[in-house]
């Protein structure tokens, strides 16, 4: 049996990740991904040029995940020079063992990622990002800390929460089925 691969349209993409569901919402959402996607920090299916009347389209996982965390960060304030290589740094750890869906998919309590940036001494400038993903109960287990303290700054993303934003709470209670 063949099953068609489906994908998501910056309205479809925008519609999931929007503050609310109002159209001046969507519209400013839907202006923030088709910048994102000129800058590199959205990877489309075929290319980010699709002139007019062809749709940009999206792989369903993990471009809404990526593009929920980038639009909490940049709540934070994060500039397109601080989101690209937290972008990049995303899609890499989704790529390498998808601990980006499972720490927020298991019942362990909530999952977080801490996303931190290096600084380049001489410029001062961000550079390259890092994910760390933990559940919140190793927050309290034992005397060890499970942010990292390395970075002059992070910040801590409620992966949990975000993937109620995408899927609802009914997704993430059925153990993340995200069929909907």
């Amino acid at each position: 049996m063949v099953t068609e691969k489906h994908y998501l349209t910056v309205k479809a993409l925008a519609q999931m990740i929007a503050p609310s569901l109002s159209a001046a919402n969507i519209a400013k959402t839907m202006r923030q991904l088709r910048h994102w996607t000129q800058n590199d920090l959205l990877e489309t299916v075929g290319g980010k040029e699709t002139g007019t009347g062809i749709p940009r389209l999206y792989e369903t996982e993990p471009t809404p995940w990526i593009a929920a965390i980038l639009l909490e960060l940049a709540r934070y304030g994060a500039t397109l020079e601080v989101l690209k290589p937290a972008a990049q740094a995303l899609y890499d750890a989704w790529e390498d063992d998808n601990d980006l869906v499972m720490a927020s998919e298991t019942q362990e309590g909530p999952a977080f990622a801490q996303v931190s940036w290096q600084v380049d001494p001489d410029s001062g400038r961000f550079t390259k990002a890092g994910i760390h993903f933990f559940h919140g109960i190793e927050a309290f287990d034992g005397d060890e800390t499970v942010l990292e303290s390395a970075p002059v700054s992070s910040i801590l993303i409620n992966l949990t929460q975000v993937m109620d934003k995408l899927y609802g709470a009914k997704a993430h209670a059925d153990g993340g089925n995200h069929d909907q």
